[in-house]
């Protein structure tokens, strides 16, 4: 039988400001604004409040799925992808059997 543990795990996820990681929500805030003062330039303060108004909630939806896709999305984001090669997410495949053999 297994003991049951002393240790809160809701306590042990990481810090999220509105369901997103800090560096999730430093990258939205931060394409959110330069998005609209190009808007801004470009056509006018209404069109860069409507880019604002449209583009948040947009950014807020990519960064909560990709967080609830892979708690640890904020790091690999960080990671350098190899040319060609790179792999779209982590796979833990535990027993597979590989002939080494040739």
């Amino acid at each position: 039988m297994k003991a049951q543990s002393s240790v809160a795990t809701y306590v042990q996820e990481p810090m999220k400001i509105l369901g997103m990681s800090p560096f999730h929500f430093s990258v939205v805030v931060i394409g959110v604004v330069l998005l609209s003062m190009l808007g801004g330039v470009v056509g006018g303060q209404s069109v860069a409040f409507v880019l604002f108004i449209v583009t948040m909630p947009l950014g807020i939806v990519w960064a909560v799925h990709m967080r609830r896709k892979d708690p640890h999305s904020d790091t690999l984001f960080l990671l350098p992808n190899t040319f060609l090669r790179g792999k779209p997410s982590r796979h833990l495949v535990a027993g597979e059997k590989k002939n080494l053999e040739k």
